[in-house]
């Protein structure tokens, strides 16, 4: 969830940054990143121990840690998954109008929906 809320965080570092002052928007910043790096070094050693295959890393921890801790980590896991799009949606939005600002918000958001789902459905549908 922490990566997904970066893309709209390092997007909003500047009101981040008047709200919290300079060493609390560092503070906030060095925590978020720190918290990331934890995350990503449990995954790696994780990740070390068994073979990926289908079900990404809900299977590799409901592999390597015992289906109950699988199972409790897969529910969060599928709703920051579903809540995803919509974050990143958001975070290109926000990008795209730091460079044409005249362009409307909703279309930009249309657009990129659109487009994500029709390549889902590419991906999840090929015939």
């Amino acid at each position: 969830m922490l990566t997904i809320l970066g893309a709209i965080m390092y997007l909003r570092i500047g009101w981040v940054v008047g709200n919290a002052g300079l060493f609390g928007g560092l503070a906030i910043v060095l925590l978020s990143v720190s918290i990331t790096l934890a995350t990503g070094l449990s995954i790696a050693s994780i990740a070390t121990n068994t073979r990926m295959g289908e079900g990404g890393p809900y299977a590799m921890i409901s592999k390597s840690l015992g289906l109950e801790i699988g199972g409790s980590v897969g529910l969060p896991l599928f709703v920051s998954q579903a809540l995803a799009a919509a974050m990143y949606i958001f975070g290109f939005r926000e990008g795209w109008l730091f460079l044409f600002r005249d362009h409307s918000p909703l279309v930009i958001d249309l657009v990129a929906f659109f487009h994500f789902y029709y390549c889902l459905y590419q991906r999840l549908f090929r015939f």
